[in-house]
């Protein structure tokens, strides 16, 4: 029997239950091949996509891969629906031609999670304005995960571009490095290994913060009964003024062009319809195989909106994007060796090395992360 390969985030919540799915839903389209998995990072610490037939990244990686020749072009007509994908997500790939790079699968935001009632935290729109809050923990505790290596980067590179908007120096923006210092020295770390996302959200339902920052599926460990009192909020990044297009996370799934060369590129179409459609995004979001909905945001408007119709959360995500006009933060074909000279700067950094652990690990392998709610392979 034909395999195909897929090489998978390792941030994908719920994983074992996501496979099973899948793979039930593979079996009833193309029951003569099989799939297998392969954890790694996006493309991060590891851009060969070689041993993949298809693979997810992230959004910062997009162009990367497209300059490289790693992503085979897929034509619209053979995509269900290409038009049903939130508009950030689309922007962040089409080029209008009758063709796309790859196709969208997940996004998230980066959010700042508070208390309904406090208003100070709520009115605070800029980075200024949450140092003035939270810098020396002077108005109280910001808590947040110990963050991925490429994160930690990306967040600096994300602040730079509201800041320049959207023009990346060739040489690191001083100014912009020491806010983003200020900022993390500001933080109160909770997880003490990689990836353990949620720890967090655990000590602020205890009532340890006055605020937490992380992903949108962070809300998971927050008991139902208490989330009728927390909001949240894209964090802020442009220092002085609100952000403009704020960025959100998106993960994408691409199909290699060595699959023509196996005779399964239309096996591998039929992959990537699935997995980006509409009925198996409600199935495995909506809480079908699980006990609650998984509160990471599905790419296309209408599984969107039909979770935002019995879910207060998603509905806030949903006012979220349509109010912000949100962008796919996503690097130039060339700006990963400029990303990585910002992570040895990070790297060489005493103060940043102090409260982040995770830095003085040196391109630490992907399939050394760890997440308490999924294995890491499969």
């Amino acid at each position: 029997m034909k395999t195909l390969k897929l090489a998978r985030l390792p941030g994908i919540p719920m994983f074992e239950e996501y496979k099973l799915l899948l793979e039930k839903r593979w079996k009833e389209i193309c029951p003569d091949v099989a799939l297998s998995y392969v954890a790694w990072d996006g493309g991060w610490t590891c851009d060969n996509t070689d041993d993949f037939d298809i693979f997810v990244f992230d959004a910062q990686n997009v162009n990367y891969f497209k300059a490289k020749g790693a992503l085979n072009p897929i034509n619209k007509s053979e995509l269900i629906e290409p038009d049903n994908y939130h508009k950030y997500m689309l922007d962040c790939i089409d080029d209008h031609s009758s063709t796309l790079p790859c196709v969208p699968m997940f996004s998230c935001g980066y959010f700042l999670f508070y208390y309904k009632d406090d208003k100070e935290v709520d009115e605070a729109n800029t980075l200024k304005d949450l140092l003035a809050i939270f810098e020396n923990q002077k108005g109280g505790v910001l808590l947040a995960d110990l963050p991925v290596r490429w994160l930690t980067v990306i967040e600096y590179l994300q602040m730079l571009n509201q800041e320049k908007k959207g023009k990346l120096d060739t040489e690191i923006d001083m100014a912009t490095y020491e806010r983003f210092k200020r900022y993390f020295l500001s933080l109160r770390l909770c997880a003490t290994k990689v990836w353990d996302i949620g720890t967090a959200a655990c000590i602020f339902v205890k009532g340890e913060g006055r605020a937490y920052v992380g992903f949108s599926d962070t809300m998971l460990e927050i008991p139902p009964s208490m989330r009728e009192k927390i909001t949240f909020k894209l964090l802020p990044r442009s220092y002085s003024a609100p952000d403009v297009n704020p960025y959100m996370f998106a993960d994408y799934v691409g199909i290699n062009p060595l699959v023509i060369k196996k005779g399964l590129y239309a096996q591998a179409v039929k992959l990537v319809n699935l997995i980006s459609s509409n009925e198996f995004m409600l199935e495995y979001l909506a809480g079908s195989i699980h006990h609650e909905p998984l509160l990471v945001i599905p790419a296309r408007k209408t599984t969107l909106r039909t979770l935002a119709s019995t879910s207060e959360i998603y509905a806030r995500h949903e006012k979220i994007i349509n109010s912000y006009n949100p962008t796919a933060f996503a690097l130039g074909g060339d700006a990963k060796k400029f990303a990585l000279e910002i992570e040895e700067k990070m790297y060489k950094d005493p103060d940043l090395v102090k409260i982040l652990p995770c830095l003085l690990y040196k391109s630490p392998s992907p399939r050394d992360a760890t997440l308490s709610r999924m294995p890491s392979s499969a």
